[in-house]
């Protein structure tokens, strides 16, 4: 696996909806790697991947677990017909059919939703006894590839002189960071944040790394761990 490769695909995911399923699904067999070195396999682990919309991370997963599900806001209608699906919002208690998993895989979701605390409690619900959630986001103040996302690098000066440099040279304007996507925001959450968020809503974290990169960058101390990591990987263990 090689990091380089993650910054080529990184760099042409918005070129086509292709691209970007080529970026995921190199992505999940880079998640796949790094979990086997901390001796994590899926081959025995019935998976629920979260916000799946066209299943390029699903696909991948599936031919490493024993079962895989996915979920999302709505169905993508590219979205495989031979794996599960169902229409879950994880800000909200979940249905009944997702239950007793024993691995979640949730990549590049817990920024864009205004209600972060809560996800990560139904995430624990939908867990078995011991189950295992790979989380992993890019801090907001990464200095690297998406940190800040399309405000980079006026994320840096605040909210309100981020959105003006924005407005000002792209023609859709945006009034702020909670909704910059339409239906969906960003939101400035730094490693710490998610880290205490997983703690207080009962999940132990085992390890925390930087995404398909022998550095581990994440650890580094204070505001370096934001700075210098592209992508934070949480593997957190539902305690009780």
């Amino acid at each position: 696996m090689s990091f380089v490769k993650i910054v080529q695909l990184g760099l042409k995911r918005f070129r086509s909806p292709e691209d970007y399923s080529a970026m995921q699904a190199y992505l999940a067999n880079v998640t796949i790697v790094d979990l086997a070195r901390r001796g994590i396999s899926l081959h025995d682990k019935r998976v629920l991947e979260l916000a799946a919309h066209r299943g390029a991370y699903t696909v991948e997963l599936k031919k490493d677990s024993k079962e895989v599900v996915a979920s999302d806001l709505e169905k993508h209608e590219d979205f495989p017909s031979d794996i599960q699906h169902h229409v879950w919002d994880v800000q909200q208690s979940p249905p009944a059919e997702l239950h007793s998993f024993d691995f979640v895989y949730c990549a590049s979701t817990i920024e864009h939703v205004s209600n972060p605390t809560a996800m990560i409690k139904n995430i624990r619900d939908v867990l078995a006894d011991d189950g295992i959630l790979f989380l992993t986001f890019p801090p907001f103040y990464s200095l690297f590839l998406v940190g800040g996302h399309m405000f980079k690098p006026w994320h840096f000066f605040g909210e309100r002189i981020a959105v003006r440099l924005y407005n000002l040279t792209h023609k859709k304007k945006i009034d702020n960071y909670a909704t910059c996507f339409g239906e969906f925001g960003l939101h400035p959450l730094t490693i710490k944040d998610v880290k205490k968020m997983l703690e207080e809503s009962g999940f132990r974290v085992d390890d925390q790394f930087t995404r398909g990169f022998f550095h581990r960058s994440a650890k580094l101390p204070g505001f370096l761990k934001d700075l210098f990591t592209w992508h934070v990987c949480f593997v957190a263990v539902k305690s009780d």
